[in-house]
């Protein structure tokens, strides 16, 4: 009895022994399908882990600024939210483009 990975062969071994590896060789390609939800998987980590370090440096000013835009301002909460999001944007970007500068000055 035969094992199942012998099964398909109908030749004499004898026969396939001059073929060389090269007359095998086949070309493996592989298609991902690039999906909103793959760039998501992908880019959340790394954006987050950002966007975290700066909302962590940025916290305590920008809490104390919603309260005063909100108490002595009296901008809406919306305006206020949103001038704060803007604010540690900012300050992501800035980072990013220190850091950019700094690895270029270094490399020359």
């Amino acid at each position: 009895m035969a094992d199942d990975h012998d099964s398909h062969i109908d030749e004499p071994m004898a026969e396939h022994e001059d073929i060389g590896h090269a007359d095998y060789a086949t070309e493996i390609t592989y298609r991902i399908d690039i999906t909103p939800k793959l760039i998501y998987s992908i880019l959340t980590p790394f954006i987050w882990n950002k966007f975290g370090e700066q909302l962590k440096a940025v916290l305590p000013i920008s809490a104390f600024l919603f309260i005063f835009q909100l108490a002595v301002l009296r901008q809406g909460i919306e305006d206020a939210i949103g001038i704060t999001v803007d604010r540690v944007v900012g300050l992501l970007e800035a980072e990013e483009i220190v850091r950019e500068s700094t690895a270029a000055s270094e490399s020359n």
